[in-house]
């Protein structure tokens, strides 16, 4: 179960920021640092995001308390 609801909340969170984005970059309201500093914004988040979950899974390689059971 919790395998679906991460798949759910990460499939509902891309589809929610698509479509944010959508009408946030196809706004002709927005002026172009607002679109650039948004974009940027949303690039750091994600890059950490990935950098994260890269480390976390380089160390559940070689973790040696994988296999005890809490």
């Amino acid at each position: 179960m919790k395998l679906i609801g991460w798949v759910l909340l990460v499939v509902g969170w891309i589809i929610v920021t698509v479509y944010g984005a959508y009408f946030f970059l196809a706004d002709p309201e927005e002026s172009g640092w607002e679109k650039w500093g948004g974009g940027l914004l949303w690039a750091g988040v994600l890059a950490l995001l990935i950098s994260v979950v890269r480390e976390r899974y380089k160390e559940s390689k070689t973790d040696p308390y994988k296999d005890v059971l809490r």
